[in-house]
């Protein structure tokens, strides 16, 4: 699919794709928006329930202190039914909300009345909540529906300062309950909706035509029955969904208040944003998208012609063909600066490949050289040490000796390949092997310059001779022994040598011996051998001595060392 297209739809689908970023953050500013509205629409309906539950419960407050003063009144306490009425007819007219107020003696014979419900009615309306009394002594009944509209009755028990008790009952106007409810600062559009403990709603805002007495809704009713307040999401009076809060009715209060915002007008403002947000992302999806199809055409297509033409021309054999582009002008121009510096280093990569190939052909000649002298030295060894005479075990040890002295000298040798070994190096490679000596037994000193690999070999091999001796016969035998490693660099004959000094001190007298030894001989071969230098050895009594001479390499920078070395 990628090669059907051409440079400039690349180009629109990277507009594309450059303005996604774009919609994806404000598609998550109009998700972040929508959320952060509708927690405000939740915690709004919430508070708003609480406050309606609140003013419920300051109702409840002053009909319950309007009782007390009501079954306080002198003619409810003398029983004067005729003062009774006119006194409670005087409250009804301050208190209109009051659809009924009844009074009862003890034994619940109801004395004096003043209200809409007929005299005959006045006991279905009285007795449920005098009954309800019997236990406690405020009572709050359940829908009743009255002449003069829907009510709600209430009742408490009082007993006088003559130990008398009454019972006094009011008939609450719901209208003016709901009234008086949603005049409490609720939003425009809020819907609110309360019920008695059995499911009955008793008021609701806005006015709806006889949904008063009606019972809740199977949703609503099971946030009633849920035993705690909270918000949740329910379908309006008119259809349309609420964030609703709720009150579930409790002892104290038992009713259930429900107090819901449209989500429509909710998210009324949310939605307009959305709307003049994707406006403005469309024109400018569109400006975008322009502006893309313009720059193809002026500043990319040009600039890829001139690319494939040089491609092109570089092929039919054209090699000094070039874009002639600049760096930094644009993208283009960078690609065809770098065609020309690939075209520039094509020869010169031909070129380092026969050099490369001219190198390893010199390292593998190396290798080969170097191996057959490492043989040549092995059978050396071997022939050496396999013909003194020497029991096969003790052969067989200082045959091992030798080859571990061998390999250490080849791994110093390898591992230091490009920037070459030292002369230290070669003296600690020698050592190594001999631990326990007492400290200062052993001291070296001197100047630490570079060796060749023969040189490096040959060193270590012969110090490695020396000091076996000297741990078998010489010096190191003994625990006062000692032995000196001294060496400098000295001109001989207008040409830099490494002079070498080997002594030792304290030890046993010295023997000359009748023949020389292998070591000796190996020392002196591999030595003058393979690196043309000069050994000289001193069967002093008094200690062995021998000297070594060696060339060093041409230009060495030496770092001097001066340490005593003890293994």
């Amino acid at each position: 699919m990628n090669a059907r297209l051409s440079l400039s739809q690349r180009l629109f689908l990277l507009t594309g794709v450059a303005l996604l970023p774009a919609i994806l953050i404000v598609t998550s500013a109009e998700v972040s928006s929508r959320r952060i509205r509708e927690a405000e629409a939740q915690g709004y309906v919430a508070r708003m329930s609480d406050l309606a539950a609140s003013e419920i419960e300051r109702a409840l407050t002053s009909a319950a202190t309007l009782m007390i003063a009501v079954a306080a009144a002198p003619p409810v306490t003398r029983r004067d039914s005729e003062g009774c009425e006119t006194y409670i007819q005087e409250v009804n007219r301050q208190l209109p909300q009051l659809n009924d107020i009844i009074v009862a003696d003890e034994e619940g014979t109801i004395f004096c009345h003043t209200g809409a419900t007929p005299n005959a009615a006045l006991p279905a309306v009285a007795d449920p909540l005098m009954a309800e009394l019997s236990g406690s002594r405020f009572a709050i009944g359940t829908y009743q529906d009255t002449p003069a509209g829907p009510s709600l009755p209430i009742g408490m028990a009082v007993r006088t300062e003559g130990g008398e008790e009454r019972f006094v009952l009011l008939g609450i106007s719901l209208t003016a309950l709901e009234e008086v409810i949603y005049d409490s600062g609720f939003e425009a559009g809020t819907e609110m909706t309360i019920a008695d403990r059995n499911g009955t709603i008793l008021a609701h805002r806005p006015f709806v035509s006889n949904i008063v007495g009606e019972k809740l809704s199977e949703g609503a009713a099971a946030l009633a029955a849920s035993g705690s307040r909270g918000t949740a999401s329910l379908p309006g009076s008119d259809g349309r969904e609420l964030f609703v809060g709720y009150q579930p009715p409790v002892e104290r209060r038992p009713f259930f208040i429900s107090v819901g915002l449209p989500k429509d007008q909710v998210m009324a403002p949310v939605n307009a944003a959305t709307r003049r947000s994707a406006s403005l992302a469309l024109a400018g999806g569109a400006i975008a998208f322009l502006m893309a199809w313009m720059f193809g055409r002026v500043f990319v297509r040009r600039p890829v012609q001139n690319l494939v033409r040089t491609i092109k021309r570089w092929q039919s054999g054209n090699k000094n063909v070039r874009t002639g582009a600049l760096e930094r002008t644009s993208e283009l121009g960078l690609i065809g600066a770098t065609l020309d510096h690939l075209l520039d280093e094509l020869q010169e990569r031909e070129e380092a490949q026969r050099q490369a190939e001219g190198q390893r052909d010199v390292l593998a000649r190396e290798l080969e050289h170097r191996v057959k002298n490492l043989l040549s030295v092995v059978q050396a060894i071997a022939r050496r040490t396999f013909s003194d005479g020497i029991e096969l075990p003790e052969a067989r040890r200082t045959f091992q000796d030798r080859l571990n002295v061998l390999a250490r000298a080849q791994t110093v040798l390898t591992s230091r390949q490009r920037s070459g070994t030292t002369i230290a190096e070669a003296v600690r490679s020698a050592y190594e092997p001999f631990a326990g000596l007492d400290a200062g037994q052993i001291t070296a000193s001197g100047p630490d310059i570079p060796l060749g690999p023969e040189a490096n070999l040959a060193l270590s091999m012969a110090l490695h001779e020396l000091l076996t001796n000297a741990m078998k016969y010489g010096a190191l035998s003994v625990s006062d022994g000692r032995v000196s490693i001294e060496w400098a660099v000295q001109d001989a004959k207008s040409s830099e040598c490494l002079h070498l000094r080997w002594s030792e001190h304290d030890g046993p007298p010295v023997v000359s011996p009748e023949r020389a030894g292998f070591g000796t001989i190996m020392i002196k071969q591999m030595l003058e051998t393979e690196t043309g230098g000069k050994v000289s050895v001193d069967y002093d009594p008094a200690g062995l001595v021998c000297e070594i001479q060696l060339p060093v390499k041409a230009g060495a920078q030496p770092n001097r060392i001066e340490k005593e070395l003890s293994i």
